[in-house]
């Protein structure tokens, strides 16, 4: 999320603070033969409704002496535009991952204006990379990127009747 000129994950219980208790894996394990393979308890093996509890990969453990770096946006040669040190989420089914943009959505800045009732005061980017295993052996895979973006709307001070601090978010949209 792009709030106020600021980059916030909305995926990270540190720094969002209604954010729900995620589990944390290392990086190391995306890496593994066994990354493609759902994670236990998935569909099948959990009872009916019953939503998934989500698992968080994350570059480093995060505690209460967790102190996480501003974030920036960095563009690299091969890569593109990426911003280093986000919340990845490995998801073994569609809910799973519908999970995690609902939690995110829930953590977005929104404020009531006289245009909108739950106006949205930032940026958002939502990033799925789906990886399909081309070979039984899990050597040759492909991998693709699908963003979904929301820009919050401008709405002009003087119909939203924003003043203060939501005037101020106007201005930084």
């Amino acid at each position: 999320e792009i709030y106020n000129e600021q980059l916030r994950d909305l995926l990270d219980p540190e720094t969002v603070p209604t954010a729900i208790a995620l589990q944390r894996r290392s990086l190391n394990e995306l890496k593994s033969p066994n990354a493609l393979k759902p994670p236990p308890g998935s569909p099948g093996k959990r009872r009916p409704n019953t939503p998934p509890p989500p698992t968080v990969m994350a570059d480093e453990p995060s505690g209460k002496n967790d102190k996480r770096k501003k974030l920036f946006v960095h563009q690299h040669p091969t890569k593109g535009v990426f911003v280093p040190n986000l919340t990845e989420a490995a998801c073994g089914s569609l809910s799973e991952c519908l999970s995690f943009l609902n939690l995110g959505l829930r953590q977005r800045a929104t404020a009531q204006t006289n245009m909108n009732s739950q106006s949205s005061r930032s940026h958002s980017v939502f990033t799925m990379r789906l990886r399909k295993r081309l070979s039984a052996d899990q050597q040759h895979h492909r991998t693709s990127s699908v963003h979904l973006i929301d820009l919050a709307g401008s709405e002009r001070t003087k119909r939203s009747g924003a003043v203060g601090q939501r005037m101020r978010e106007g201005q930084s949209i």
